[in-house]
């Protein structure tokens, strides 16, 4: 399995919110049954080049690429207030 760890820090927004978070993704290739909508998104299939990465979370860019191509990785991501990003780690990893 490959192994994606994502730190986002969110040093505008009030300590009391939790906004820091650590994310891990899990990379599925072989499934059963379909995507189903959920109240955080709507399931839509794209082909690799045309992911509508502008239309995505200002990280995304510069993680996602990555793993569709089949690499582990380690990012940190600070975000300012307009939820755009200040600061940037993004390390390729050969084992964690």
């Amino acid at each position: 399995m490959r192994k994606i760890v994502l730190d986002f820090y969110f040093p505008q927004v009030p300590q009391d919110f939790n906004w820091n978070q650590t994310v891990h993704v899990f990379v599925v290739e072989d499934w059963e049954g379909e995507p189903e909508e959920s109240e955080e998104m709507l399931p839509r299939w794209f082909k690799f080049d045309e992911i509508p990465l502008s239309k995505m979370w200002d990280d995304d860019k510069f993680w996602l690429p990555h793993v569709l191509q089949g690499k582990k990785l380690k990012a940190e991501f600070v975000f300012n207030k307009e939820e755009k990003i200040s600061q940037k780690l993004v390390e390729i990893v050969k084992n964690f």
